[in-house]
């Protein structure tokens, strides 16, 4: 079966998210749902779902996943400047922080701000010196920049 939202079915993705909003009485399962089906909304009528997403984010402002989700609408929409923000945002409030930092990096590859990116990603490795997509990310940057020696420790290293 073939994902409604990823194929661009968003009525269909927010009924489906709709009714496991309904199924569930795990809290973080239902936020992850509601926040999906925000971003749903958000591809048929910005203003809405925008403003569904950020009440998910004041309602709950520790958590990652709202800013996440604010910040991957606003670079859809090639708002870059908007999604640091956010991504800045959720890294001073949320608790975890190492997708928020992952997703301000590749952000910042985007734009070309390489060196800035693997600041952060070198701080999000420290931070978090377990989770692998931080020294997976480095090391792809790493071998973009024809540093393959580098990339390879960075390999390596997590």
């Amino acid at each position: 079966m073939v994902d409604p939202f990823f194929s661009g079915q968003y009525h269909d993705a927010i009924v489906l998210l709709e009714e496991k909003i309904n199924a569930t009485e795990d809290h973080e399962q239902k936020l992850r749902y509601t926040t999906w089906k925000a971003r749903a909304e958000a591809k048929k009528n910005l203003k809405i779902g925008l403003e569904h997403l950020k009440k998910i984010q004041e309602d709950d402002p520790e958590l990652d996943e709202p800013y996440s989700a604010i910040a991957s609408t606003y670079s859809d929409l090639g708002f870059l400047d908007k999604a640091h923000a956010v991504l800045d945002d959720g890294i001073l409030k949320a608790t975890d922080k190492v997708w928020l930092r992952l997703g301000k990096a590749s952000y910042m590859i985007r734009e070309g701000n390489v060196a800035g990116a693997l600041n952060i990603l070198e701080d999000l490795m420290e931070a978090s010196p377990n989770f692998a997509s931080g020294y997976t990310r480095a090391a792809e940057v790493l071998t973009e920049q024809g540093k393959p020696d580098d990339a390879k420790r960075m390999y390596e290293r997590g």
